[in-house]
């Protein structure tokens, strides 16, 4: 017997627990880093926006691009807000349904923006607190000369 994805309104009631949940009727697998990037997202508040550097260092980690890659592939959107991710300078950046969708979720939250950036980025920002337990990363090995 073959099972069917939820209807979205059966979908777990906090964003928190929809980040450990198997996706889509194929029930592919989210990485373990991904949903731990969710679960620090889920704390995002409405009127607030952070960054991929401040997530990846929530999770005591340096792998901003892996942050931003687990955004791209975030099947839980908008329950678990990666529009709420812009990058450390401001920009609002990219988004699944486009900038310009991004953008027009962030100003209905509140949000200003102009000329594709936050305004007044410190106003808005949220740190999220550091993961309890932060998912494994493969470093690259460096080369130390003696």
């Amino acid at each position: 017997m073959k099972k069917t994805a939820r209807p979205s309104s059966r979908i777990s009631s906090t964003t928190k627990s929809a980040a450990t949940k198997s996706v889509g009727s194929d029930k592919s697998k989210i990485s373990s880093f991904s949903s731990a990037c969710y679960k620090i997202l889920s704390q995002v508040p409405r009127g607030k926006v952070t960054t991929y550097r401040l997530i990846a260092k929530a999770l005591g980690s340096r792998a901003v691009r892996a942050v931003g890659t687990a955004m791209a592939k975030n099947p839980f959107a908008p329950r678990i807000p990666c529009h709420r991710v812009v990058r450390s300078d401001g920009s609002v950046g990219e988004y699944n349904g486009g900038a310009e969708k991004k953008q027009l979720m962030l100003r209905r939250e509140g949000i200003q923006i102009n000329n594709g950036k936050v305004s007044d980025l410190s106003d808005v920002l949220f740190a999220p607190k550091p993961s309890k337990k932060a998912p494994k990363t493969r470093r690259a090995p460096t080369s130390k000369s003696r």
